[in-house]
């Protein structure tokens, strides 16, 4: 008796455990999404500049009553629209005395920026600034607007020398330098520093 109930029990046991090992099937599926490429914009911007080329204007011995202009051109080479800006900074170095040839004590005494007449014009003709720089500070910026990528805009910087400037010019240089500064469009965006790229001594020539 008590061996039959033995088997019994060991028959259950197996059974039990045959049942509990058992593998349960179930309907499952899956899908993949596409894979993704995350990439930063790039905010590039290009300025190039037309070759100044002139057959009566000379630079370097500029006369009163020349007249000259440069232009611009503003480029996106990136591919994120920007926000940008144009900056204009300029250094005036005061000319020679010329005291080796007699009283000359008031020659080249005054700067360019006095007298030399700019006026700056976006690709539309609309004029930023013009007049003399006597009264400004170097640099001056004016926020011009937006640019898409593979866009461009156009400027213009006009040059007048009047014919009203005197001996106390002669032999003064004027350097300046046309700037663009580009930001991404967003309210917390803030522009880079600027410096300006001119030599920063105020020696003279003499």
């Amino acid at each position: 008796m008590k061996s039959r109930l033995l088997v019994s029990l060991m028959v259950i046991a197996m059974a039990a455990a045959l049942i509990g090992g058992a593998t349960m099937a179930w309907f499952t599926d899956e899908a993949t999404s596409p894979e993704q490429t995350f990439t930063a914009g790039t905010l590039l911007i290009d300025l190039e500049q037309e070759d100044f080329a002139s057959n009566t204007v000379n630079l370097d011995i500029l006369n009163p009553g020349d007249e000259f202009k440069f232009e611009y051109e503003v480029i996106n080479d990136g591919t994120k629209r920007f926000i940008y800006k144009v900056v204009f900074c300029w250094q005036d170095i005061l000319g020679r005395t010329l005291s080796d040839f007699g009283d000359r004590s008031t020659f080249g005494t005054e700067p360019l920026s006095d007298v030399l007449i700019f006026t700056i014009k976006d690709g539309s003709g609309a004029i930023l600034t013009s007049g003399t720089l006597e009264n400004e500070t170097s640099p001056l910026a004016f926020e011009v607007g937006q640019l898409n990528p593979e866009n461009s805009d156009n400027y213009t910087i006009e040059v007048k020398f009047p014919t009203t400037a005197g001996n106390e010019y002669q032999g003064s240089k004027m350097k300046a330098a046309f700037v663009v500064m580009a930001k991404q469009i967003h309210p917390e965006a803030e522009y880079g520093q600027f410096v300006c790229p001119l030599a920063t001594n105020n020696d003279s020539d003499g």
